[in-house]
C-alpha cells in the first residue's frame, strides 16, 4: 500500500472580526486572491480557522505570502494569523 500524496496548505486564523465582516473578508479573499491563484479555502477545526490548499496541487509559500500581504491591505482584517506550509493530505 502506498503513502498518501501530501496536500500541502496552511492555515489562516482571524480573530477580532464580527461574523458579518469576516463573511465579507472571506468573500473578497476568495474572488480577489484565492480563485485567481486556484486555491481553496476550506473550514478549520475550530471557529474563524480556515485551511488554504490547492485546487489539484500544491500551495506553495508563495501563495502564503501572497495571502499575508493582502490581509495586510484590508482593515477589517483585524487580527490574523497565517500558519507555515503544512500537510493536510492525512487528514482526509
Amino acid at each position: 500500500m502506498s503513502a498518501a500524496c501530501p496536500l500541502f496548505g496552511f492555515i489562516l486564523q482571524l480573530r477580532g472580526a464580527a461574523a458579518d465582516d469576516r463573511s465579507r473578508l472571506l468573500d473578497a479573499l476568495r474572488r480577489e486572491l484565492l480563485d485567481v491563484r486556484g486555491l481553496l479555502l476550506t473550514d478549520g477545526d475550530t471557529a474563524s480557522s480556515y485551511i488554504v490548499t490547492g485546487d489539484g496541487f500544491q500551495a506553495t509559500d508563495a501563495d502564503r505570502e501572497a495571502v499575508i500581504a493582502w490581509l495586510a491591505k484590508q482593515p477589517s482584517a483585524g487580527g490574523h494569523t497565517v500558519g507555515a506550509l503544512d500537510d493536510f493530505g492525512s487528514a482526509a
